[in-house]
């Protein structure tokens, strides 16, 4: 098992760029940046580097992981609502820009699908089989 030292240790920046010698094209440049996401817009490849709650209450193997398969970002999905990742800024910048469209509500009401009257015969009798259920448990506790 190998440990990774924490950002900022030993002087090092937490956003560096991702290879140490300068490339041979400055467009072919790109820098590590760390961005807060919902989870619902993780893809493969991007490093999560922090939850929206304890490590240990996630079901993970390691702590800071690259997301490799749908399974990964579905147990993330499950018990996360954002995380920080760590990717390519050309990367996170489309992914970045899909957040206010997420934010937005619908606030219209849903449509009536059957009028009250229609409605009332089940709701009497699932009302009726659940308080026959609930009598019967209390009878034999």
């Amino acid at each position: 098992m190998w440990f990774r030292s924490k950002p900022g240790k030993h002087g090092r920046p937490q956003s560096t760029p991702a290879s140490s010698k300068a490339p041979a094209h400055p467009q072919l440049e790109s820098r590590l940046q760390i961005a807060r996401l919902p989870v619902d817009l993780l893809q493969d490849g991007m490093r999560v580097v922090k939850l929206d709650r304890p490590w240990t209450d996630v079901p993970v193997l390691f702590q800071g992981f690259t997301l490799a398969t749908d399974e990964e970002a579905r147990i993330l999905r499950q018990y996360c609502n954002w995380v920080l990742v760590e990717d390519e800024e050309s990367r996170l910048i489309p992914v970045l820009d899909q957040i206010p469209s997420l934010k937005q509500r619908i606030n219209e009401p849903l449509a009536e699908m059957r009028p009250l009257h229609h409605e009332m015969p089940r709701a009497v009798e699932a009302w009726s089989r659940t308080h026959q259920f609930i009598a019967s448990t209390i009878v034999n506790i």
